[in-house]
């Protein structure tokens, strides 16, 4: 019984792609399960980043990369934007939740109105510090990131 658990569960855990990307990124950003209580190393984010995540930020699972802006010359931070079509509760708390777990400090600040949801997280940690801003449109949930180069 206790080794068809364990087969059960690693291949539920390959079938959401959660390990199809781990080559990709060196060193692997954190990666939050939909029902945002395990954080894990690798996740499917359908798109191309432009360049590598950060170390320990948490990226939602099954998130697609929003085409971006051209990103100003010289700059050296990390900013994306990804869209998630789960529900924005949903993804602010597995957001919080991988963050917490990958050793970040997190401010949070909510932005909503009556129209709609919003949250700005100001994070540091690992070197770093950046925003992130989660808010509810017609189309999912965004997910923005801007985040500081290494010190």
């Amino acid at each position: 019984m206790v080794v068809a658990a364990v087969l059960i569960g690693m291949l539920s855990l390959s079938s959401t792609g959660c390990d199809q990307l781990t080559e990709r990124f060196k060193p692997a950003p954190t990666i939050v399960t939909r029902e945002a209580t395990v954080a894990v190393p690798a996740a499917k984010v359908v798109g191309s980043f432009r360049y590598p995540p950060p170390d320990g930020l948490p990226l939602w699972p099954t998130a697609k990369v929003i085409a971006p802006e051209k990103r100003a010359k010289g700059s050296k931070s990390w900013d994306e934007t990804l869209l998630a079509a789960d529900t924005y509760k949903d993804v602010l708390a597995g957001t919080l939740t991988g963050l917490e777990r990958g050793g970040w400090q997190v401010e949070t600040v909510d932005v909503s109105s009556a129209e709609a949801s919003a949250t700005v997280l100001n994070i540091a940690g690992n070197g770093r510090e950046g925003v992130i801003t989660i808010s509810q449109t017609p189309e999912g949930t965004t997910i923005g990131y801007v985040i500081a180069a290494p010190e």
